[in-house]
């Protein structure tokens, strides 16, 4: 995904130049398969700088921070590093931060309430996390506070920036920057206030001081009125509210317990919808593991121990020897706890802007995003003992993927479907005599008639094979080459509207096999080097001509002529050497995939030429295929990942090892789309397999803010290095004198996913037109 900024321009003095800051940056995003998941795990501790090891409460900011309340201070995290904001020395009343929320200023109120647990404060600090300006409460309210913080009972913050207190006067206090305070009463006892649905009312529950017991649900508006109320009718039992789904659904868990005989202790997972009477979620073997899922354990030493996506409606659920997460309704789960040993320890789990985790314990922070797969990995070899590097993809008329590979341990391989997995067999399995003769095999083709062609380098043969009948034909091709003791292999095939099979090679060499049968070459292609030149793809455009992409260039293939010339525009020049795929618009214009040197659009009539790559958030240079779905989208393999880019955006997604494809380098002419869409993408190790349809999910235009998080300038008259942050932030300008010999200034995308593939560039107009790369930190 790339994104760029103009920093309102920067004006640097005493000449004016632009600073134009750009980045990328390869996001793990989401598809739409839902039965197999993959939880992304980054954890954070005192060794990265967090200041305290207990993490009690999690916030995230107007501008996009990470906020992170300890025992020992409050944390900013960017996605690089941590700044810590103490007692000592930032001016705040306590190091210990309970809760934060924020309010509809932007302002955060941190709380001291002793223990995450209670939630009557000691001290609260009204935070500007923009100036880092901080005041306490008796400061900024003073005798206007209808309120004195012992008589706090609960606090919570809507979407909308209210911040809603209740009180153990039985009163409802709604704070909003704007208008104050306003004061209700509410005729219930001890409320304790939980989350808020869509329709803006407040849910919570009833706490009895004598038993510890969460006694009812309840759901109120915000002048106190009571709009429903649930009590179950157990002995002695505990509710824990988990949040509201995207649904406006109330999810809980009861948690029974009776010290009596027999003994009893189970926990019951409820839904609350539209306030008719809850309803119990069972629980199946298709749609989870009954025998993993403990609600039993909910509880432990009276916390809050469940949780819900709002964004997403998966639940989190601390199960005291473990941490669990699941989709109630759609069915999948995952078990966290054998790989992040302190999730068993979860005080808190905080779910930011764009539906991640960000779980508080008492060890440290886990940020965890839990993605849908929507990659299916062929033939690939876990252990890496074996790799299978794949050339040629293609498909049968009976629906069979054919894939050749030319290192591991198979030369041709048949691919079966059937109920979503995949089967596969060697082609010696088939017949023994044409997996032994022919080698190496790269480019595969179905012709017209559903049979395959392949090519084989070491006996310069090509095979032509009949999967039904299982009959197979050879032609000897004699292709010459400059380098005689280099094999010849074939790496592209067409057939054309009189059924002759043309053919691409290695040695710079185009050939067919006519009607009759008779294989013949035609003249070296121009510019063919001494080591020859590859011949990748040919493609016929809507005007009928067909054009040859070869790593010396485009050529024109003339089939009735059978000559092959290199294209020359009638203006300019065409700058691609390494041309691996032509994918033509619907507007006649050429993505092109080239080696080293990115994605082409080139449009002909004009001959406009727009080139991207890594500055313009590919993830690689080298571009292997290109596909379109009907999304706009151009789906290529690459030597980094799978990118997507969108072409009315032009921003682009790269998928990694990590999102599940099978190896994160691709391979030439390794890729084939199937009529319903399916594409197949071959890799050093295995085969990648999706369609475009599971990732409509994604939100591809997700709003991702570019921040600055420093400026220090010198000022030359006072020879000293100068903290102008705050400046910066508010004439959004940076003046230089002739003796301010340079500045400093640091950014950060707060994006948190994968920062290690975030780059950013950076140029001045004016002093040179190369972007500069680099990972964070500006010095000029």
């Amino acid at each position: 995904m790339r994104f760029q900024h103009l920093l309102n321009p920067f004006l640097l003095r005493s000449r004016l130049y632009i600073l134009r800051i750009a980045f990328a940056i390869w996001p793990i995003l989401a598809g739409a398969q839902v039965q197999d998941h993959i939880p992304h795990t980054q954890f954070l501790g005192i060794e990265q700088g967090l200041s305290h090891r207990d993490v009690q409460c999690i916030h995230q900011d107007s501008q996009g921070f990470i906020w992170i309340g300890t025992l020992n201070g409050l944390n900013r995290f960017d996605g690089y590093q941590f700044k810590v904001f103490t007692k000592e020395a930032d001016g705040l009343q306590s190091n210990t931060i309970n809760h934060i929320i924020g309010d509809g200023q932007g302002l955060m109120w941190l709380f001291n309430t002793t223990n995450q647990l209670f939630e009557t404060p000691s001290s609260i600090d009204i935070f500007n996390p923009s100036t880092e300006e901080v005041l306490s409460f008796e400061e900024k309210f003073g005798k206007s506070a209808p309120f004195s913080l012992s008589d706090i009972f609960s606090f919570a913050a809507t979407g909308d920036g209210r911040i809603v207190f209740s009180t153990i006067k039985n009163q409802l206090v709604i704070y909003t920057p704007r208008k104050g305070f306003e004061v209700h009463q509410v005729s219930v006892h001890s409320l304790m206030v939980q989350c808020f649905s869509a329709h803006q009312t407040i849910w919570g529950f009833t706490y009895n001081k004598h038993t510890n017991i969460r006694e009812e649900i309840v759901e109120i508006d915000f002048k106190g009125n009571i709009l429903y109320r649930f009590k179950p009718q157990y002995p002695i039992q505990n509710i824990f509210i988990a949040g509201v789904d995207p649904s406006d659904n109330l999810w809980f868990i009861i948690k029974r317990d009776s010290d009596k005989s027999p003994h009893i202790s189970e926990g019951e997972l409820f839904r609350i919808t539209g306030r008719q009477e809850p309803a119990k979620i069972i629980f199946n073997k298709k749609n989870a593991p009954i025998n993993a899922l403990n609600l039993n354990s909910v509880g432990i030493g009276g916390r809050f121990q469940c949780w819900i996506n709002p964004l997403r409606g998966s639940f989190y659920l601390f199960s005291g020897e473990s941490f669990q997460v699941f989709h109630p309704e759609k069915g999948w789960y995952n078990e966290l706890g054998p790989a992040n040993k302190y999730l068993a320890m979860t005080n808190t789990v905080f779910f930011d802007r764009r539906g991640q985790a960000w779980i508080g314990t008492e060890f440290g922070v886990y940020h965890i995003e839990i993605v849908s797969r929507p990659f299916r990995q062929i033939l690939h070899d876990e252990k890496e003992e074996n790799h299978r590097a794949f050339r040629g993809i293609t498909q049968d008329g009976q629906g069979d993927i054919w894939a050749s590979n030319d290192k591991g341990d198979g030369f041709l391989w048949r691919i079966q479907q059937k109920n979503g997995e995949y089967k596969t067999a060697e082609f010696g399995d088939l017949d023994v005599r044409i997996a032994e003769a022919t080698g190496f095999k790269y480019a595969l083709f179905a012709d017209s008639e559903g049979a395959i062609w392949f090519g084989s380098g070491q006996t310069r043969h090509i095979i032509k094979y009949q999967p039904q009948a299982n009959e197979y034909k050879v032609w000897p091709v004699d292709i010459p080459r400059r380098i005689e003791s280099l094999e010849v292999n074939i790496w592209s095939f067409y057939e054309d509207e009189y059924k002759r099979i043309w053919f691409g090679s290695d040695a710079g060499r185009i050939g067919y096999v006519d009607k009759n049968k008779k294989v013949s070459l035609l003249q070296e292609l121009e510019g063919v080097k001494e080591a020859g030149g590859c011949i990748y793809q040919f493609v016929k455009d809507k005007a009928g001509n067909l054009w040859v992409a070869t790593d010396n260039g485009l050529f024109l293939l003339d089939t009735e002529k059978k000559e092959a010339k290199l294209y020359r525009p009638k203006t300019g020049k065409t700058p691609w050497e390494g041309v691996f795929f032509i994918h033509e618009d619907a507007d006649g214009s050429f993505w092109l995939g080239s080696k080293g040197l990115g994605l082409f659009h080139w449009n002909r009539e004009t001959n406009d030429i727009e080139q991207f790559t890594k500055a313009d958030g590919l993830s690689n240079n080298t571009v292997y295929g290109i596909y379109e779905d009907e999304y706009h989208n151009l789906w290529m393999p690459s030597d980094y990942g799978i990118i997507r880019f969108n072409k009315n955006t032009r921003k682009s997604t790269a998928y990694l090892q990590k999102d599940g494809i099978s190896h994160n380098e691709f391979n030439r002419i390794s890729n084939y789309r199937t009529q319903d869409g399916t594409m197949f993408f071959g890799s050093l190790n295995g085969i990648t397999t999706f369609h475009p349809l599971d990732f409509q999910a994604d939100n591809f235009d997700l709003d991702i803010p570019l921040v600055i998080t420093g400026f220090q300038q010198f000022i030359g008259s006072e020879n000293k290095l100068a903290d102008k942050k705050n400046e910066l932030l508010k004439s959004h300008k940076i003046t230089i004198s002739p003796n301010d010999r340079f500045f400093l200034l640091e950014f950060a995308l707060l994006a948190y996913d994968k920062m290690e593939n975030v780059q950013y560039a950076y140029r001045i107009d004016d002093l040179g037109a190369e972007w500069i790369y680099q990972k964070k930190i500006l010095f000029i």
